[in-house]
């Protein structure tokens, strides 16, 4: 990514999204195609869709047939927000736990990829997994109208799972900054039950050295229960002096 720009990371409109629908885009060690809408009953359903901040845009590995996303920001982000970003995809969470399956994987930007076919304008974003399942909060809405059901044994597979993942987090100093029941993604089958978390924008890292006595013994007893990883850096990334100016 080019730090001497005024846009750290190009903003993306609505207009640019529909561009976009299925143009394919050289990424080196892929080609990605960009989904179409489709249509669902008298409505058209945009491979798109919009949260606060961002567009996640459904794309799919040409040779793989591998789903993913990329999300995509509505406005610039300023150069610290990059490099916190950037810091977590270094510490590849997604080979941590299958948990952090959603988790950011890399950047993908016109800057270092080139333009998309038929695209001239500058683009740049994070690619992360496309889990299965449905956000928690669709499952908590059919149980409650009991169109669904979720054995006993299930709900607690999952909140092993919740627990487990978020105590992963916590033996690297890292807090996943944004826990909602739409955050949570939940799949199961006739075989499995597996909880992912998703969008970690918003995470908070607390190095070892800024941990009081009983937090440093907790999270020496979790490492050991559960064989947690080790982070790539523990070192949060500065500023550079040319950044400053960007902000």
């Amino acid at each position: 990514m080019n730090a001497n720009r005024n846009n750290w990371i190009p903003k993306v409109d609505a207009g640019l999204c529909q561009a976009l629908e299925g143009k394919k885009w050289n990424l080196r060690d892929s080609t990605i195609r960009f989904g179409t809408r489709v249509k669902k009953g008298k409505i058209y359903v945009v491979p798109y869709p919009s949260g606060v901040e961002a567009y996640a845009y459904k794309v799919t590995d040409e040779q793989t047939s591998e789903q993913s996303f990329i999300k995509l920001y509505k406005t610039e982000l300023s150069p610290k927000r990059f490099r916190r970003l950037e810091w977590l995809i270094s510490q590849m969470l997604p080979s941590w736990d299958d948990a952090f399956l959603g988790a950011p994987r890399k950047w993908v930007s016109t800057d270092v990829f080139g333009y998309p076919e038929g695209i001239n304008q500058e683009l740049a974003g994070v690619m992360l997994s496309a889990v299965p399942g449905s956000e928690w909060k669709k499952w908590k809405r059919e149980l409650e109208y009991e169109r669904t059901e979720l054995a006993e044994t299930t709900r607690i597979v999952l909140a092993k799972q919740l627990v487990r993942s978020l105590a992963i987090l916590e033996t690297v100093g890292l807090t996943h900054g944004d826990i909602s029941d739409g955050n949570v993604m939940v799949h199961v089958d006739e075989s499995t039950a597996q909880l992912y978390l998703i969008d970690f924008d918003g995470f908070v890292f607390r190095p070892k050295e800024r941990s009081g006595l009983l937090r440093s013994w907790a999270i020496q007893i979790l490492r050991k229960v559960l064989g947690a990883p080790d982070l790539v850096t523990d070192a949060m990334p500065s500023l550079a002096r040319k950044d400053v100016t960007v902000i």
